[in-house]
């Protein structure tokens, strides 16, 4: 096990419980209902060397959940490549904070049922001042905010991010107390959407 990134998970359970940052928008109801998020065993065949590249006025068109499938033109995006179980892949990365966004999916979905509003994770990717050649963690991939709360509008991933292999690291999948009954174990819908 990995104890950095078992705190991580713990730190990142414990503000949805206190309703941190973002998570504030959730329901007392759904609270009662979350019981954690699975995660995947630490792997370190998932932390991979990549190289980052930028262009001045780079864009890129990504889909939200809930844009009707109409393209939003995303500025200052950066370029990734990095090559996983011998593919090479080359993707897209949006600004977030002082780093970067990677928003992907993969072919776990698929392979263990996991409900499509979970498709998308998010590995986010600090700057590390100019360089270049850095490493990635999937072990620190997690879900999005949409698959807590509908209150919530996801960038989905573009089809470079969408990954033919099965990244099976960093968290999996939002878990439900026992007596939450199917029809139940969604995102919170308690509260009017936002876009």
């Amino acid at each position: 096990m990995n104890q950095k990134i078992d705190r991580w998970r713990e730190r990142r359970k414990q503000m949805i419980l206190d309703r941190s940052g973002q998570f504030e928008v959730l329901s007392d109801s759904y609270l009662d209902r979350f019981a954690g998020i699975a995660a995947y065993p630490y792997n370190p065949d998932f932390k991979v060397q990549a190289t980052i590249s930028t262009t001045a006025g780079d864009t890129a068109e990504l889909t939200r959940v809930k844009s009707l499938g109409i393209p939003q033109v995303y500025e200052d995006v950066a370029r990734i490549s990095f090559e996983l179980e011998g593919k090479t892949y080359n993707s897209v990365l949006l600004s977030e904070g002082s780093g970067y966004l990677l928003t992907f999916s993969d072919l776990t979905v698929d392979q263990e049922n996991i409900p499509k509003n979970y498709s998308p994770r998010f590995l986010y990717i600090p700057m590390l001042g100019s360089a270049t050649e850095i490493f990635i963690d999937f072990n620190l991939a997690y879900l999005p905010p949409c698959a807590f709360s509908d209150r919530f509008n996801c960038p989905l991933p573009p089809s470079s991010n969408r990954y033919l292999t099965a990244i099976s690291a960093g968290e999996r999948t939002v878990l439900y107390t026992e007596s939450t009954s199917q029809a139940e174990r969604l995102p919170d819908s308690s509260l009017t959407s936002c876009s």
